[in-house]
């Protein structure tokens, strides 16, 4: 009898022992693993976030460095070709590269400023941009040296100047070797570079203003 009640109490206790770890498992265990794996998602999708965020950072830094080359870039332009004519530096600038070559620079004739159009028949013609040219003249006399000296001079000018052609002729009744020399050049301004346009503002139609009108100044019946 004894037996049969200690196997009783023991599958009690076996059954005891259960329900506590099944209720534990429960009310403990369980909630905890989910906690922990709710975490480990947020980190998860925090590590996504900041990744994402590093490479927006990254691509920020490229494209401020791309924005100062391109400042850079906009600036040396305005001096190759700048805004308005500025003779009088076109003007002294040819006189310094003159000096430096060695020849005497007899003349410079400036044109008015002309629009650039794009190559094609007359009927096709269309301006680029803002951009105009100013011909230029410019005659010198001095040795062959002296005169490549002062063509190269010219292209290594910060003012973009464009040579179309010379004309060079023997100095007679000059110094020995020496020869005159017409240059035929251009150089560029742009009003518009670094500006940008507003857009144009919508037509209207002046038939249905004067309709609108019309309507509005109607005699009631």
């Amino acid at each position: 009898m004894k037996i049969a009640s200690t196997k009783a109490w023991a599958l009690i206790g076996v059954l005891a022992a259960a329900v506590v770890l099944a209720v534990g498992w429960t009310l403990l265990i369980s909630p905890a693993r989910q906690h922990i794996a709710e975490v480990q998602d947020e980190v998860s999708s925090q590590a996504s976030t900041n990744a994402t965020a590093a490479d927006a950072v990254a691509r920020l830094k490229k494209q401020s460095s791309l924005l100062d080359e391109r400042r850079a870039q906009m600036e040396a332009l305005t001096i190759t070709i700048p805004k308005t004519a500025q003779i009088p530096t076109l003007v002294r600038d040819i006189n310094n590269t003159a000096a430096l070559s060695g020849v005497t620079l007899d003349q410079i004739t400036p044109a008015s400023p002309q629009p650039v159009v794009a190559a094609g028949n007359s009927s096709q013609q269309k301006a680029v941009g803002g951009l105009q040219e100013i011909a230029l003249s410019i005659g010198i006399t001095g040795t062959y040296a002296q005169t490549r000296n002062f063509l190269i001079g010219l292209e290594a000018m910060k003012r973009g100047v464009l040579v179309h052609g010379l004309d060079m002729t023997e100095n007679a009744g000059g110094a020995a070797g020496t020869f005159k020399t017409t240059i035929r050049g251009g150089v560029f301004l742009n009003p518009d570079l670094g500006t940008r346009k507003a857009a144009a503002a919508p037509a209207t139609d002046p038939n249905a203003a004067s309709s609108d009108t019309t309507a509005q100044s109607g005699t009631p019946s």
